[in-house]
């Protein structure tokens, strides 16, 4: 069995601001995993960028028990994100970019009867956000919130290093890993052969997120009933994961709405697919590896509102950022 294990550095994109020097993290504790650098975010921004820290501690304790011995232990300690909060293109454009720059990558030959088998782990992120939408007041604390979370995601690999993990088929969708098997979960769609994912949106949002309709497998628009989950029958609350492609949607009357914020275990178990352990399952004395659900039952569900192609505010992934674009 031939085994290569190399640490690579990615390439910057032109588009992206030049790559600032490492600076050890000023805002981490002993515990965490995921270490912060939060040098170049002025004082009074640092509160959305360590409570993203905090949530994505809370369900990532280390690198996954599935990754093999060898690579797991030539992994660094911690994974440290980098972010800058600066003066960029001005409040309605660039909202903000992050990607892996630092990840570590193994490459597994299982003989000629076996697939070979890759793995791509973030070793260091880089996040960068316009300081004039954070001021402009458009956003509440809580989006601004939300955003840093699902940029903080796409630092860690989400999107970013799905190709270099094999989980994309050719077809473009998510059709292999852990967050395949949670997606037919929450779905009751057991068969089902990938997750969608965003295709369109252009560079940066398309291939990178979930699909807006990631649970309308019948098409009506709206997420499927899940047997035991009754919230969000009246439909009254706009939802959506973490992770779909555009932070706001216009609805059939034509009002622009940015929906709250929710973690599926779809998203959750694709951080496992790029490298790192989920708290109650990897890391533990017993029962690693195990799939099963923290909550006991799927997650709470979102609906999804009529999507006009004349929406919206797209979450950028990579370098290659987070962008508006205007109602026509």
């Amino acid at each position: 069995m031939n085994r290569l294990c190399t640490r690579t550095l990615l390439v910057v994109a032109a588009t992206m601001m030049a790559m600032p020097v490492f600076h050890a993290p000023t805002v981490a504790v002993a515990d965490d995993f995921i270490r912060l650098d939060v040098s170049g975010v002025p004082q009074g921004f640092r509160k959305f960028f360590t409570g993203a820290q905090d949530f994505w501690n809370g369900h990532i304790n280390g690198y996954g028990d599935h990754l093999p011995r060898l690579f797991r232990q030539s992994l660094l300690p911690n994974v440290t994100l980098q972010a800058f909060l600066v003066p960029q293109d001005g409040p309605g454009g660039i909202l903000g970019s992050a990607a892996p720059d630092v990840v570590a990558t193994y490459s597994q030959d299982n003989g000629p009867f076996g697939e070979e088998e890759n793995y791509a782990v973030s070793q260091h992120g880089m996040m960068n956000f316009d300081l004039a939408d954070f001021q402009s007041g458009q956003f509440t604390a809580q989006q601004l919130g939300d955003i840093v979370i699902h940029e903080m995601a796409h630092a860690l690999g989400f999107g970013a290093l799905w190709q270099q993990n094999d989980l994309i088929g050719a077809d473009g969708n998510y059709n292999d890993g852990f967050a395949l098997e949670a997606y037919r979960r929450e779905t009751g769609d057991l068969l089902a052969a990938s997750v969608p994912v965003e295709m369109e949106g252009g560079a940066g949002t398309a291939g990178a997120h979930w699909e807006d309709g990631m649970f309308d497998t019948d098409g009506d628009g709206f997420p499927d009933f899940v047997p035991g989950n009754l919230f969000n029958q009246t439909e009254t609350r706009f939802l959506a994961d973490y992770m779909i492609g555009s932070i706001n949607t216009v609805t059939s009357e034509g009002q622009i709405v940015i929906p709250d914020k929710f973690l599926t275990n779809t998203t959750l178990w694709s951080m496992r697919d790029v490298g790192f352990g989920i708290v109650g399952i990897d890391n533990v004395e017993f029962g690693g590896g195990v799939i099963k659900w923290s909550n006991g039952q799927p997650p709470i569900f979102f609906f999804r509102v009529p999507e006009p192609s004349s929406a919206v505010v797209l979450i950028g992934i990579g370098l290659l950022g987070l962008a508006r674009r205007k109602r026509s």
